[in-house]
């Protein structure tokens, strides 16, 4: 599977502490975790590797792939999903398997992996991910709240806070080009018609090569990052119900609602509608 092509399912964000006093036995997840730290310090063994966890680490974890905390306390935001919406229909928590209880290969979870970024195909640790907290409590009240077309707006978050984890690795500022400054522009000014051209003009680089070294970066081509995140930006337009769709594509900066319609079909899976107040 290629990055570009994810369409994650968030099946049950959540949180949880890990407690001194209780034992965790190794587990195999059937689906990918993405844990993040909040309050206190902690550890984790993932294929048999110990890793310290302190306030603001973060961890993906794929499918099929063993762990089990230490018992330490430290307070969990955390979020069960699916790389694609495969089985988007199968909608309630999945229980981790203990791994005393596989006996077979046949046994073993589905496990999705990347032509272009194999380092996720197992797990990744990032200890500067402050930026996830926000976004999982977001998924986590929307989750509690049940709000009708929740879901399309949990699987839009998902994909940011996916991205936004991947890209955080090093060498995010190479030859005086700063990518999170890009994407910083993007958010303030998603609304205002922008192209490659017109961000490499502000930034001073030619636009092959900006647009090169941000898909470097974040995982996914500056036209895409722009697109999905007006389309994040649509979603709680239409679900607060104060827009109609051609109200809230313009809001967001698309040309036209019949583009905004057609991507925001190919992004959530579902065609917009405003939600009655």
């Amino acid at each position: 599977m290629l990055w570009d092509d994810i369409r994650p399912f968030s099946r049950f964000p959540r949180e949880l502490d890990v407690s001194e006093r209780f034992f965790f036995s190794e587990v195999m997840p059937p689906d990918a975790r993405f844990f993040y730290v909040a309050r206190g310090t902690g550890s984790i063994v993932i294929d048999g590797k110990t890793h310290t966890l302190s306030e603001g680490s973060a961890i993906l974890i794929n499918a099929g792939v063993p762990y089990r905390f230490l018992p330490t306390g430290v307070h969990l935001l955390a979020v069960n999903f699916d790389w694609t919406q495969e089985r988007a229909a199968w909608n309630l928590p999945l229980h981790p398997i203990p791994i005393r209880e596989l006996t077979t290969e046949s046994d073993l979870p589905k496990r999705i992996t990347f032509e272009d970024l194999p380092e996720l195909d197992r797990y990744r640790i990032r200890k500067d991910a402050f930026f996830a907290e926000p976004m999982l409590r977001r998924l986590i009240r929307r989750y509690d709240r049940r709000a009708p077309h929740f879901q399309l707006a949990s699987d839009a978050e998902l994909t940011l806070l996916l991205t936004e984890f991947v890209a955080k690795t090093e060498g995010r500022q190479t030859g005086g080009f700063d990518a999170d400054a890009v994407a910083d522009y993007l958010q303030e000014n998603y609304r205002q018609p922008i192209t490659n051209k017109t961000v490499a003009e502000h930034f001073h680089f030619h636009p092959n090569y900006i647009s090169a070294e941000f898909r470097r970066a974040f995982g996914k081509p500056l036209h895409r990052y722009l697109l999905e995140l007006r389309i994040i930006k649509a979603v709680a337009l239409l679900e607060d119900g104060g827009m109609s769709v051609a109200e809230a594509a313009e809001a967001v900066g698309f040309s036209g609602a019949n583009y905004f319609s057609r991507y925001y079909k190919k992004t959530t899976g579902k065609p917009p509608k405003r939600r009655n107040r």
